[in-house]
């Protein structure tokens, strides 16, 4: 991982700049991508259909769910650092951030409960 991940080993935080917090407050700012994010972070790893199970069992409307997952939730998700997503095998992988998580647990996305 380089400079600007959001975590570095060990789940440390600290180096963030500015421009890290605006990133992660931007990416964090979509409800559908904090569920994406908090399920992530109960199994670590799951497919695009897992995922757009866990968002339409959230309440989200949304047919295309899937699509929106592909081609923009989860491409942003990876290019803030938060995911790792492979296209190919329609698998994202989250690794933790303690952050992330201590800001997910005061949202409604962070609300296991659903």
């Amino acid at each position: 991982m380089s400079d600007n991940t959001f975590a570095s080993k060990g789940g440390e935080t600290s180096g963030r700049g500015p421009d890290d917090y605006d990133r992660l407050f931007d990416v964090l700012s979509a409800h559908r991508r904090r569920i994406v994010l908090r399920h992530l972070a109960d199994v670590r790893v799951a497919s695009v259909g897992e995922l757009a199970d866990r968002l339409v069992a959230r309440g989200v409307d949304d047919p295309d769910a899937t699509i929106a997952l592909r081609h923009g939730d989860l491409p942003r998700l990876r290019d803030a650092r938060l995911v790792e997503y492979d296209p190919r095998s329609e698998t994202a992988r989250y690794d933790g951030d303690p952050l992330v998580e201590e800001l997910l647990s005061r949202t409604r996305a962070g609300n296991r409960r659903a």
